[in-house]
């Protein structure tokens, strides 16, 4: 598969269409001000810069965001039978969606445990604790979006929910 990509890529070159290999830093129209600011729209692979999680068996990168961080991107690496472990989307203020790049991992979401290998994609909803790990002896890859309400759209659990108030939190610990 690498092969034909490398292929495509020159093929491509001959014909004036080299692919990016910086940030592409672009102006584009800011939606509060309808002025125009430069965001960056897109990154090549070689910028990516993996973190490894204090005890944990995974690493991640974070990506491309929103200008506000409503919405942010990037990739976990899960090494092989490692534990994204137990963690909670936020309150009630944040929603993950993955998608599984490589590997076989187990999804936990409120003790509710479902299998999802390369290819599938879940959802993990606000306000819900979730952990994943890695059924297989291979490092397995997930591309994640992070999406954040504002503060003051997203309800404020109360007591007689049995959940406590809590501020939005990192994805990562």
């Amino acid at each position: 598969m690498e092969r034909e990509l490398e292929k495509e890529r020159r093929d491509l070159a001959r014909r004036g269409f080299v692919e990016d290999k910086t940030p592409k830093l672009i102006e584009v129209i800011d939606y509060k001000t309808n002025g125009i600011t430069k965001r960056v729209l897109a990154a090549p692979k070689s910028q990516m810069d993996f973190r490894e999680v204090e005890g944990g068996g995974y690493q991640f990168h974070r990506g491309l965001e929103d200008t506000d961080s409503s919405m942010v991107s990037g990739v976990m690496k899960i090494k092989g039978g490692g534990e994204k472990p137990t963690n909670s989307t936020g309150g009630t203020a944040c929603t993950m969606l993955f998608y599984v790049l490589k590997g076989i991992v187990q999804v936990t979401v409120n003790e509710r445990k479902f299998v999802v290998s390369t290819g599938a994609q879940f959802v993990v909803p606000r306000g819900n604790q979730y952990s994943i790990a890695n059924l297989s002896r291979m490092e397995s890859h997930l591309y994640f979006v992070q999406a954040k309400t504002s503060d003051s759209e997203a309800p404020v659990p109360t007591a007689s929910q049995g959940r406590p108030q809590s501020q939005i939190s990192s994805f990562f610990h």
